[in-house]
């Protein structure tokens, strides 16, 4: 139990927090976790670590105060408590935030239950560049908020420097999505808007295949098309009459499926496209069916040994592509797997990189068709990678062996969100990689994130044993100024911080800049390669390198930016396909002049961006997700064009 002891009071302010079963050991993370006003950062040695968090007290409404004691212990899914090191908690600054929901036609969304549901903060040493934290139902409904006749409500004590994702119940209106968050960072209090969108629904009834009655407990889902521009989802069970719904839908096209993908029935069903009106409550009935088998082996191409571990996917009449899930199993310790899915044509593929000292396989995929009743075999067969391995160990400071540092092996010109491959040493520090591309690098994190590579350690194959020593003297310190071509201070401008891996970039959150126009990035890791944008209201977009520091470079880097003011804008309106403007919808422009800037569509579904008035072929988007198959939607212009238009396709099976 994590309790929140206070100067001169003696209650104490009781938390558990819950560290799911990791789903691969890979890079340290950075997770924000907020116990009652406290915004702690848990810093964690796994990869992906679902957090959850259970209070029987209310939370607080302020922060706690200077001197504040934080003690407890952090337990696993068994509820048993982690080693020491494993994880480390910060208090991190905290603001309030006033926040102001508009309704579709814009005016004050007044009695309007509001909570924050999760919080997304920067964490530059992680290969994503951020870190996310879910607040578990019971909690939030706890910090809920109703808003005024103005349509504002004042949180207290939120986690500074991060995003914040808000929830409601409150049935008028759809689920906010990811592009609702807002920053709770500048000069507080924080003042945020929201925009809500008019909330329909998606219900049927669950038929059971043999006595064609009503299927109580049956887990369903649903979820938005590629072609639906605003992402959502949701999961919820029938009822005792078979009965089930999703509420607060916003307008789009989505897929209902039932769960089961664990094979533990001996049912499934074919999964049913709904196309969802602005505020429309739609029918959408489940049969559910027996189905086929799909089921094979992944076995060593040359032993013919059998692969444990192996993730295989399955897109078909169940999880359709035109939708981001799948079906899937996981390899037993004969490298077999199973899957249940409905009669028709499916896509097989394994779902996961191949294993360290293995290529993909070839094929990559295999579309059989299934019939009712029947089993088809589809085999994997990997080929071991004949590029030469590596191995090493990692030493502390002092040359001594460090057991449990996270190493880290990518190729700087590849897709390193992908490819990279993953160790830990062991109680002698060592390490091995069975196959590596020539060029890699190897970086390297102390189990408590004290020490790392200073600069990236080239995987050479040739050296027997790499010895790899760790820097207390890792990190630096970036701070940004932004002016315009004049030299003046841009104090609306704000800077968003990406790192690179491979040659894949992924950003952070942006940063507003202070009365001076700069801002700072604190704790870098200077064997990572990263990367700065910055822009303002009224200028168009810069970018700019980092040089990482070296030994002999200062940990104190200065990077300046200049923002070139907006003569022009790139305007115009998103559509369905039956020519209705759509209102919400992320669209993205791109190119050297203007960067990557995203704005949603105003209520007649226009969108604007100011942009330099020479920028010409600019990418203006939607986003796009899941199948490699489906269209981009996108739009060329130039500076000055008003009329782009972007229709959205209609969802096809």
């Amino acid at each position: 139990m994590f309790g929140a002891k206070q100067s001169g009071a003696s209650r104490k302010r009781l938390v558990r927090l819950v560290v799911g079963r990791p789903m691969r050991r890979r890079a340290i993370i950075g997770w924000n976790v907020v116990i009652g006003a406290i915004a702690v950062t848990a810093l964690l040695s796994w990869q992906i670590v679902p957090c959850s968090m259970a209070t029987d007290l209310p939370p607080a409404t302020s922060t706690q105060p200077a001197g504040a004691e934080i003690t407890g212990r952090v337990l696993d899914v068994d509820g048993k408590p982690l080693s020491p090191g494993e994880v480390e908690l910060r208090l991190l600054p905290a603001v309030d935030v006033q926040l102001t929901c508009l309704g579709p036609d814009g005016k004050a969304a007044a009695g309007f239950r509001v909570a924050p549901k999760g919080i997304f903060r920067d964490a530059p040493g992680d290969i994503m560049g951020w870190s996310y934290v879910r607040i578990p139902q019971q909690v939030w409904l706890q910090w809920t908020l109703t808003t005024d006749a103005n349509g504002q409500c004042t949180f207290h004590g939120l986690p500074a420097q991060a995003q914040i994702q808000f929830v409601s119940d409150d049935p008028r209106f759809a689920e906010m999505t990811p592009q609702d968050r807002i920053i709770a960072e500048g000069t507080p209090p924080i003042m945020a808007h929201i925009h809500l969108a008019n909330g329909g629904s998606i219900a049927g009834t669950v038929i059971d295949p043999d006595t064609a009655q009503p299927a109580p407990g049956i887990g369903l889902m649903f979820q938005t098309t590629d072609n639906n521009p605003v992402s959502g989802g949701g999961f919820t069970t029938s009822d005792a009459n078979g009965h089930y719904q999703f509420n607060q839908v916003r307008r789009g096209a989505y897929v209902v499926s039932v769960m089961g993908e664990d094979n533990s029935g001996d049912w499934t069903a074919p999964a049913v496209l709904v196309n969802l009106a602005d505020g429309q409550n739609a029918a959408a009935d489940m049969t559910l069916t027996h189905g086929g088998f799909v089921k094979g082996q992944v076995r060593d191409a040359k032993s013919g040994k059998p692969i444990e571990g192996i993730y295989i996917g399955l897109y078909g009449p169940a999880r359709p592509r035109i939708a981001a899930a799948i079906l899937g199993a996981v390899t037993d310790a004969q490298g077999n797997y199973a899957i249940r899915t409905p009669a028709g044509k499916q896509y097989v593929y394994m779902s996961q990189e191949p294993p360290d000292g293995y290529l993909r396989p070839t094929p990559s995929a295999v579309e059989p068709d299934v019939l009712d009743g029947q089993t088809t075999i589809v085999n994997f067969n990997l080929l071991p990678d004949d590029s030469p391995g590596i191995s090493g160990t990692v030493l502390d400071p002092g040359g001594q062996p460090l057991s449990g540092a996270s190493v880290t092996c990518d190729d700087p010109n590849g897709n390193a969100l992908f490819e990279s491959k993953f160790a830990t040493s062991d109680t002698a520090g060592h390490f091995q990689f069975r196959a590596v591309k020539a060029g890699s690098q190897i970086r390297v994190r102390s189990k408590d994130r004290t020490l790392a590579t200073e600069s990236p350690v080239n995987a050479d194959p040739q050296t027997d044993d790499l010895k790899i020593t760790l820097s207390h003297s890792a990190q630096f310190t970036l701070t940004v100024k932004v002016t315009d071509n004049s030299g003046a201070t841009v104090p609306t401008a704000a800077v968003r911080l990406g790192i690179m891996n491979g040659r894949i970039g992924t950003g952070g959150q942006e940063h507003p800049v202070d009365a001076a126009g700069m801002v700072m990035f604190e704790s870098l890791w200077t064997d990572n390669r990263y990367y700065l944008s910055a822009t303002a209201p009224g200028y168009g977009v810069t970018q700019a390198g980092v040089d990482t520091p070296t030994p002999t470079n200062p940990r104190q880097q200065t990077v300046s930016m200049v923002l070139v003011k907006a003569t022009s804008v790139i305007a115009g309106v998103v559509v369905d396909p039956d020519g209705k403007p759509v209102a919400g919808v992320k669209v993205t422009i791109n190119s050297s002049k203007t960067g990557a800037v995203s704005a949603e569509t105003d209520a007649q579904g226009h969108f604007s961006f100011s942009v330099v008035g020479d920028a010409r072929g600019v990418i203006v988007s939607l986003p796009q997700r899941g199948d490699e198959k489906a269209k981009p939607l996108y739009k060329i212009a130039n500076a000055g064009q008003t009329n782009v238009t972007l229709t959205l396709p209609a969802a096809e099976n």
